[in-house]
Order: C-alpha cells, then structure tokens, then sequence
C-alpha cells in the first residue's frame, strides 16, 4: 500500500462520514479521496524541503568539503555523503 493509498483511504472515510456527500456516488467519492490524498502528498513536500543555507554557511561548508576532498580523497564514503548534502542544501 503507498502513502497514497493510505491517505486516500483516511480521507475517504471522513468523506464517507459526511453524509451529505452520500449522493455523489462510490467513484466520484474515490476519486476526490484521491485528489485530496495528491494534494497532501504535494504539501509534504513543500514541507520537508532542505533549509536554505546563508552564504557563510554555505562558504564554511565548501571550505570543509575542500579539505576533506584533498585529505579524505573524493572516493571517501563521508565526502560523498558530505557532498550529496551540499547538493541538497543549494536548493
């Protein structure tokens, strides 16, 4: 089961539970759990984005890449991880 399963079926009960929306019939009730499950899934997202980093820190971080690079090696599982982080940072 995905997220996305799992959020239609949380928001598919509370619309079932509205009792009003009993006339629109199961496959638009499926369909709008779904469109809310997308919707939350987008929200995640905006929501666990990287923080944005100032340009000192950011400057302070390649500054300690760079010395791990030329005393770690480029290959080394920590300056890869390291690495991979600045990347996701410079969003």
């Amino acid at each position: 089961m995905t997220d996305r399963d799992t959020f239609a079926a949380a928001a598919l009960t509370g619309l079932l539970a509205d009792q009003s929306l009993g006339d629109l019939g199961d496959t638009t009730l499926a369909t709008r759990a779904y469109e809310l499950a997308s919707a939350m899934i987008e929200e995640r997202v905006k929501w666990n984005r990287a923080p944005t980093l100032t340009d000192e820190n950011r400057t302070a971080i390649e500054i300690v890449a760079d010395w791990a690079d030329d005393h770690l090696g480029k290959d080394d599982p920590g300056v890869v991880a390291l690495r991979k982080l600045m990347e996701r940072l410079h969003t």
